[in-house]
């Protein structure tokens, strides 16, 4: 059997069964689930005892709102009036959530008497992307009641979206709940038209939409973002996310199906984050995340992989629902694409990742800098992080070697968005990226960078862009190296990068596996036109940076034209 479906209520230890389950392959799940529950293991099983671990597992705290959560009722279906039963992986979301608490400051224990949600949780962003009919408005509705009932005083809960009808569905699931549930779980409460407070702590909920009339003077606690991916106004989360700063312990739950046009919004930005959390590029352990989406690669039209996106098959949906949907999707077009964004959560759009970060990490190898090196600059904007990448080689193997340092003028640095700063941390850690004085580039810096290489490097070529930066390029020039004009525009690129591809993918493209140099290249995605030229480029998160990606592959550019001939290429016909 691939589900735990329980007729009894989900307990903490069903929840780390089901990571484990996971984890062992005794259920089948998508990737990044997988992820999730090693990190989970790890952490609950090892790394909590370790002195510099900040976080530790409170297991009454979990239990605490999984009791609470599940003596609610049903409100909706056949089960409507009956206690609430979680699945175990919607119960292991809600211990990952309330379990997880500061060493530092830990907060009170569940007891006897009114219990309050003090201390510091562990993550203050949780991200939940699942298939349709998962149960998802019952979930958030009980956790709201839970927050709503135990947060600290004068706390304020949220659902948001961008409309004001949307914003209120799970409120209303929550306002049903509460009528339809044993009264001692909300004593206090009271219902106004677009409010529930309880009376008893001044806390408040409330939904909230674009629409509302007044976004200043919040202090939200809790957000729960229902269809996440289908907001499309950064400032309704910039609002609220800029609210939450007086709070002790703050939380904003996305939880959404797939959406069209998704990779375009805000979510879609947090979930590649919060990818790139998961394959251990950045380091972040306030986000979680759980991405029930089918894997890059398997096949849309095979039935078995449903369960990846909806781990509530048979129990809230039954998998013969997929089976007639896809047979609609096989024969309609726009029948395939909404069954592949709402049942598989695939994010389709005209760009894709260009390497995975998995092909990327196996060619990680000691860089032979004794090999032929020629440079690329990638000089950009004077106010911006820019990069000088190294292409080494070829080596005895054919194989080339790749290394970069990139500069970043010291306002940019520290004005950089929060949500960048400890990969740029990272890069300063591990000298790939330098902090030069001022507002603007430091031209006179990269030029003794260069110089200083010269020195210990065989420097045969440096490639640029006339775009930009053309009095360097001249001093450099008089410096006595060979400047080579390579444009960035997809004619002058396309052929490289897919070169450079197929050796990252043969192993052919050696790195020393750096962080900060990693996260350039999971930040690349690829545009092919109609004539399959292709294009690296960043995402829509202009904070993303590749220019060391994109100045290696300048480099490469005359790396791969220069190498040695093969002792038989007088047998290749002109």
């Amino acid at each position: 059997m691939n589900n735990f479906i329980l007729d009894r209520k989900s307990t903490v230890d069903d929840a780390i069964e089901y990571a484990r389950k996971v984890v062992n392959g005794d259920l089948v799940a998508a990737e990044y689930i997988k992820k999730q529950a090693a990190n989970f293991l790890e952490d609950i099983e090892s790394n909590q005892y370790s002195e510099t671990f900040k976080w530790k597992f409170s297991r009454s705290r979990a239990e605490h709102v999984l009791a609470y959560c599940q003596l609610l009722n049903f409100v909706e279906g056949p089960q409507a009036g009956t206690n609430i039963v979680l699945q175990p992986w919607q119960a292991f979301i809600l211990i990952n959530l309330y379990g997880w608490m500061s060493k530092a400051e830990p907060g009170s224990l569940p007891g006897k008497g009114q219990f309050r949600l003090d201390g510091v949780r562990r993550y203050n962003r949780a991200l939940v992307l699942v298939s349709r009919k998962a149960g998802k408005s019952t979930l958030l509705g009980a956790l709201a009641l839970y927050e709503l009932q135990h947060a600290p005083e004068g706390s304020q809960i949220v659902t948001m979206a961008t409309q004001r009808e949307q914003a209120k569905l799970v409120w209303q699931m929550s306002a049903r709940m509460q009528a339809v549930s044993d009264p001692r779980l909300t004593k206090g409460f009271k219902k106004t038209t677009g409010t529930i407070s309880n009376e008893d702590s001044w806390n408040r909920y409330t939904p909230l939409s674009k629409q509302s009339e007044r976004l200043d003077g919040l202090n939200i606690r809790m957000a729960i973002a229902d269809e996440s991916a289908a907001i499309k106004d950064d400032n309704l989360f910039n609002v609220v996310t800029s609210s939450m700063g007086n709070q002790q312990s703050p939380l904003i739950v996305h939880i959404t199906t797939g959406q069209p046009g998704a990779e375009n919004g805000f979510f879609y930005g947090q979930l590649d984050y919060a990818k790139k959390v998961l394959d251990d590029i950045i380091k972040d352990d306030r986000i979680f995340c759980m991405a029930y989406q089918i894997n890059d690669g398997d096949d849309w039209q095979d039935i078995n992989n449903v369960i990846k996106a909806q781990p509530n098959l048979d129990v809230s949906v039954k998998k013969e629902f997929f089976e007639e949907e896809l047979e609609i999707a096989k024969s309609i077009t726009s029948a395939a694409a909404n069954y592949r964004t709402k049942y598989l959560n695939e994010f389709i759009s005209t760009t894709d990742s260009w390497i995975a970060i998995n092909s990327w990490n196996k060619n990680k190898g000691k860089v032979d800098k004794t090999l032929p090196c020629y440079l690329g600059l990638d000089l950009g904007a004077t106010d911006d992080l820019v990069a000088v990448s190294a292409a080494y080689g070829p080596d005895n193997n054919g194989r080339f070697h790749f290394d970069s340092t990139c500069f970043v003028p010291e306002a940019a640095f520290r004005e950089a968005p929060k949500h960048v700063r400890p990969i740029y941390a990272a890069g300063v850690e591990s000298g790939k990226l330098i902090v030069t004085e001022g507002e603007v580039r430091d031209d006179a810096a990269i030029r003794e960078y260069i110089r200083k290489l010269s020195q210990t490097h065989e420097i045969r070529e440096i490639c640029y862009d006339d775009w930009s930066a053309l009095t360097l390029v001249n001093q450099l020039q008089e410096d006595g190296y060979e400047m080579v004009n390579i444009p960035q525009n997809m004619k002058a690129l396309s052929p490289i990068t897919k070169e450079v591809e197929i050796k990252v993918k043969n192993g052919e493209i050696i790195h020393d596996g750096d962080t900060f140099l990693a996260w350039q290249l999971s930040n690349c995605e690829v545009y092919t036109d109609l004539n399959e030229n292709i294009k690296v480029r960043k995402g829509r998160d202009r904070a993303c940076k590749i220019d060391a990606i994109i100045a290696f592959l300048m480099a490469m550019t005359r790396a791969n034209i220069n190498k040695p001939k093969s002792e038989f290429s007088w047998f290749i016909p002109e």
